[in-house]
Formats: structure tokens, sequence, C-alpha cells
């Protein structure tokens, strides 16, 4: 077990529990150095994908993009959450494996949707996932004795993946594998060609995923169309273009390094402390008073017990939230919480609250059950610059495109070598070390200064 958990671990997830508070903690300066893991082992779970939350929200400030919806696609799972208005969707509650964690986390949606998912057949239907080959063996293009057809074989057999730099060049896969195990696990079995296989392994993945996201936004009254999508990890730009086209999303965003965009985003968090306390008053303008006296107590007490860890001179953002629901409910709903609120304003933000989750709301009495504080001192976050060059030429390549529904000769570009503030029309390959990017003929590719890729929908798709 880890006796000392240093880093800047992420908001929402990566707590450890002392007296009943949570912290999320920052090595900046190396002056946070607590006995996380051994004091809560719980609070490392998912610790990971929560570093790709905080990268998102950093992203969504930096860019100013109110909502996002993050996507990390690695090998075996693909990990949904919904950043809006600049803060992202948390529960108090969840379950990892059946089992319940009942502290703050991130609410993280995980499909079975990967680079390693394997297509299957259910009679006669096509199925995509949730089963994994793994890493070993892995895709049947991996050479290394798997021979049930992936979403990274069909995904090689349409051009969207670099067989020269797969992986930086340092392995080789095989394209005939990958067309062998297409035909006689899919293709022969449906009477398709291989290349019809490949395709439909794609669709059938983009479907069932864009339906899973839209049950994920709709259960809060979140229209897809009102948002940004952040693709990573090292099957995220990959399904990027094909899955925001699906959702009818904004745009969608591939930051550099994707494929380890989530370890940078645990080191972009901020240092917050989050302590609650019950309140149980109704919400009537005698009870306000009481209520605003709880956050006093609270704030000024997360405040003292912050600044025995950092110093007396921290000096954090502070933000309140109250949980509240219908006298009569069991659930609760978070919502911001001002100490100058009155009675009517903090039940009109709870009424439209529950309005826009559950699609009705109440004509009665509200009340308030607990109360959190989150206080958040905002660290310096390092560089993702990664500004192009434009001194590589594109070369030829062969990809399936899916405005044309056929097979083109584009271009493939080297990430580094594309110009910042330069648009790129698809249909086009964008490769890296850890990832590609497959551009559709009725798709534009924008770089920014910052080397962030930005697809959208062409307006004069050719």
């Amino acid at each position: 077990m880890l006796k000392n958990y240093l880093g800047r671990l992420t908001d929402g997830i990566g707590r450890a529990g002392f007296a009943g508070k949570t912290y999320t903690m920052n090595s900046a300066g190396g002056a946070l150095t607590f006995e996380m893991a051994e004091a809560q082992p719980i609070s490392t779970i998912l610790s990971g994908p929560a570093g790709g939350v905080a990268g998102a929200l950093h992203v969504a400030r930096s860019t100013g993009r109110r909502n996002i919806l993050s996507v990390d696609v690695g090998g075996t799972s693909l990990d949904a959450c919904l950043i809006v208005d600049f803060q992202p969707m948390d529960v108090f509650e969840a379950h990892i494996d059946g089992f319940p964690v009942l502290q703050p986390i991130f609410d993280l949606r995980t499909l079975g949707a990967g680079g390693g998912s394997i297509a299957w057949i259910d009679n006669k239907l096509l199925r995509v996932g949730p089963e994994s080959a793994g890493a070993v063996p892995g895709p049947a293009c991996y050479g290394r004795g798997g021979t049930q057809a992936t979403v990274t074989d069909a995904a090689l057999h349409l051009g969207y993946i670099d067989t020269e730099n797969f992986m930086g060049g340092e392995m080789a896969v095989a394209g005939e594998l990958a067309a062998d195990a297409l035909r006689t696990t899919i293709a022969d079995p449906l009477g398709s060609t291989v290349d019809e296989a490949a395709g439909s392994v794609l669709d059938v993945l983009v479907s069932r995923t864009a339906s899973s996201i839209k049950e994920m936004m709709l259960e809060r009254g979140l229209d897809p169309r009102d948002f940004s999508m952040l693709a990573f990890g090292g099957c995220g730009p990959l399904l990027g273009p094909r899955l925001f086209e699906e959702l009818g999303m904004a745009d969608l965003l591939v930051p550099p390094l994707p494929s380890v965009f989530s370890a940078w985003g645990i080191m972009a968090s901020d240092l917050s402390f989050s302590d609650s306390t019950s309140v149980l008053e109704s919400v009537t303008p005698e009870a306000m008073p009481r209520i605003a006296a709880a956050a006093q107590r609270l704030t000024k007490g997360a405040k003292a017990e912050l600044r025995d860890h950092t110093g007396p001179d921290a000096n954090p953002e502070v933000s309140l939230s109250v949980r509240l629901r219908f006298i009569g409910q069991e659930h609760t709903l978070s919502v911001p919480y001002d100490p100058a609120d009155s009675a009517a304003e903090l039940a009109a933000r709870f009424s439209q609250a529950h309005l826009d989750r559950f699609g009705h709301s109440f004509d009665s009495e509200a009340e308030a059950v607990s109360m959190m504080v989150k206080l958040v001192m905002v660290s310096r976050k390092p560089a993702l610059n990664v500004p192009g060059t434009g001194a590589t030429k594109p070369v030829s390549h062969r990809m399936f495109d899916a405005a044309s529904d056929s097979f083109v000769t584009c271009r493939k570009h080297d990430r580094a070598s594309l110009t910042s503030g330069k648009d790129y029309a698809g249909p086009l390959l964008v490769v890296d070390e850890g990832s590609s990017l497959a551009i559709s003929g009725r798709q534009c590719l924008h770089v920014d200064e910052t080397g962030m890729l930005t697809v959208t929908r062409r307006e004069d798709p050719a």
C-alpha cells in the first residue's frame, strides 16, 4: 500500500477523508503530503478517468465553452462525464461493481466501448462489446493469437489507423489478419463483404454509444445540441468524429497529446476542500436566517481546517450548495446557495432544477437536508500548448469516407505538421504517436494556436 499519495488529485475523485472531511490535493510547491491511500483507499477509485474530467474542465474554461461532454475512450471502455455551466456533474452516491460508494464522486458513466471491444453475431444480429480482447491477445491485427474481430481491426481495415505509425512506430500491425478476422467472424456469417463488415462494426458501436449518452443527458433534461464533445484517450479521436455527428453536437475538440490527457488533467487540477453539515430546515422566511447561520459556521470551520494544512495565507474561492427536497420526498437535488438568498429565490431555484431534471415540479414546500461548502485554491496549470509547425508535407492515403460511403484517396497529416490557425477540409487522416483522427468529407478541421483541434460540419461539403 502506498505510504504517501502525492500529486494533483481530481475534484470529486481522489479525495481523502479525515474527520468526515474530503480533500482534493495539489502537490504544487511540495506543500501537501497526506497519507491518502492508507487513510481511505476508496478515495482512489476512478481517479484516472477523473483526471480526464479535470482536464476537460480546464478546456471548457480556457475555450469559453460552458457545456462539454468529456469522452475518454481506451482499449476496453468509454468514460463519459458532463460539464454544465463550467461545472462537472457529480453525485453523492455511486456504485462500483454493485458496491455503494458513499462519497462525492464525478458522475462518470462507463460503457463497454473501446478499441478492443469484440464484434460478434447474436442470432444474425451484429453486436459490439461489452467483451474486450484486451491487450493480450488483443485485436487480431496485433498478431498475438487473437482471432475475433474488434473495433481496432475494423478501424484498421477502413484506413482510420496508420499501420506505419501504430504506437509511434513501435508496434507492427497486420492488416491481413484484421481482414481475416472480419471475414470469418462477421462477413461470412452475415453474407456481406469485409468492407461492409468493418463499416458495420463502427456503425453499431457508435449508434449504441450515442443512445447511452443521449439517455444520460435526457435524464438531466439536457440537449446534446447545446454541447461540445471533448474526445481523448487512445481511441477517443478515432470514434469522436462519428460520435459527435450522431449526437448532433456543436463541435468536436481533440486536445494535444490525447492519449495521455487524463494524466495531464490530474496535473492541472486545483486544490479543493469540501465539508458538509446537516440542516433539516424548511425553506421558509422564518428558517432562512438559521440556514444562513449554518452556512456561515460551515464556511468558517472549513477555512480554518484548510489553513491548518496550507498555512494562514490561504485565500480560497468559496462556493456553497444545499441539498433540497419537497416535503414527503426521499431523494434530494443539489442547488447553488447564496447566504443572501430569500426563501422564494431558493425555492424557485430548486423548483427549476427539479423541472429540468425530472420534467415536472410541485407546488409544495421544500426543505433543506444538508449543505456543502467547497473551497478551491486555483493552481498554476502546466502548459498544454503543442503548436504545429507545418514542416512535414502530407502524403497520400486510402481511407473509407463516411460522407461518400466509399473508399477515397485523401491526405494523411502528422499532427505536429498541422499549421496553427489553418483550416483543413475533409476527407483526411491526422495521426500522432497515440491516436488517429479520421475526418470525413462533410467535416472540417481547425487548428488553434495551442494545437487544439476542432472538428465542425462543413457548410459546403464536396
